[in-house]
């Protein structure tokens, strides 16, 4: 390249105006959609990792209510003569 051709090159920079320091209003949108999208993402991980401990809470449950029917429905006269104990000793421990 030519020293002139450097030359016109530099004058033609300088005709330019200057890059603003803050983004043009596009770029602005597309980091805020950005940082929404991010944020949803982030809520979405933690509704789906409710949702997974939800369950596991949900089966836990469900299974310490079956044992305590199952323990009712077997021991119907057990557990009537140990409330009536327990009500008949008020402020003695049984244990």
């Amino acid at each position: 390249m030519k020293q002139e051709d450097k030359i016109k090159m530099v004058k033609k920079l300088k005709d330019y105006p200057s890059i603003p320091s803050t983004p043009p209003p596009s770029d602005k949108k597309d980091k805020q959609i950005k940082n929404l999208e991010d944020e949803l993402e982030h809520e979405r991980k933690y509704l789906y990792t409710l949702c997974i401990e939800n369950k596991e809470l949900e089966e836990i449950l469900t299974n310490f209510d079956k044992e305590i029917n199952q323990i009712k429905n077997s021991f119907p006269q057990n557990v009537g003569k140990f409330i009536t104990l327990l009500k008949s000793t008020p402020g003695k421990r049984i244990f």
